[in-house]
C-alpha cells in the first residue's frame, strides 16, 4: 500500500507503542486526550524525552490508518527507525508532555516530510 507523505504530525510516548514494540500493522492506545485530534493520514514519532541530553530520541515511525474514538484506539503502520530529535529551549516543555502535534516550521526543521517518504513512501 502506497502512502502519501503525512500533513499533521505527532509525537507520541513509546509508552503508548503497542505492546511496547514496534511493528507494521498493529492497533494501539491512543494517550488520553488524542483521540479526537489524531485522524487517519497523520504521521506519528514515537519518541522519548531524554531531559539529561535535551533531545528527543526517536524509537519508530508510524502513519495511523484508522481511529476508533470511543475506544480509544487507532490502527497504523509503523516502522523502528534510530534518530535524535534537539528541540530548541522553547520545545522543551511539549517533550515532557506524553503527547503533541508539530508546529509546522518544526515539521520542516526536523525532516520529518523527508523521513516519512524515506520509509513509507513506496509501502
Amino acid at each position: 500500500m502506497s502512502h502519501s507523505t503525512p500533513k499533521r504530525y505527532f509525537r507520541i510516548s513509546p509508552d503508548y507503542a503497542p505492546e511496547r514494540r514496534i511493528e507494521s500493522k498493529q492497533a494501539m492506545q491512543l494517550p488520553e486526550g488524542s483521540e479526537d485530534k489524531i485522524r487517519p493520514g497523520d504521521g506519528v514519532v514515537f519518541a522519548w524525552w531524554k531531559s539529561h541530553a535535551r533531545q528527543g530520541e526517536v524509537v519508530a515511525i508510524g502513519i495511523i490508518t484508522s481511529v476508533d474514538k470511543a475506544a480509544g484506539t487507532a490502527t497504523l503502520e509503523s516502522v523502528s527507525v534510530n534518530r535524535c530529535l534537539v528541540p530548541n529551549p522553547q520545545g522543551y516543555r511539549w517533550w515532557r508532555q506524553p503527547h503533541f502535534k508539530f508546529a509546522d516550521n518544526v515539521v520542516s526543521r526536523y525532516g520529518l516530510p523527508m523521513l516519512f517518504d524515506q520509509h513509507f513512501k513506496d509501502r
